[in-house]
């Protein structure tokens, strides 16, 4: 799979994850970002789940970028997610 794929992939799920749910990027990854992150893993083979404690917040590392319901695009650093970039800590 192209990495470029990724973000096309990424909007898919939080698409499906909205019509499902009702839920919006950021309240996926206010509460079911280990969940997101499940499904973007078995979509992007070779990809690998991170949790961080200090954070409460999973997401995805994919070909040297990382990827949750925010960062469909992906980022190089975990202070670049929003949701982390939100936190006071």
């Amino acid at each position: 799979m192209k990495c470029c794929a990724a973000p096309a992939i990424v909007r898919r799920l939080v698409r499906q994850w909205f019509t499902e749910t009702g839920l919006r990027p950021e309240a996926i990854n206010s509460g079911s970002c280990y969940s997101f992150a499940q499904c973007l893993i078995h979509a992007l083979p070779d990809s690998r789940l991170i949790w961080s404690d200090k954070y409460d917040h999973a997401y995805v590392r994919y070909r040297g970028r990382l990827y949750d319901a925010e960062a469909p695009r992906g980022v190089r650093d975990y202070r670049s997610l929003p949701c982390i970039k939100r936190q006071k800590i």
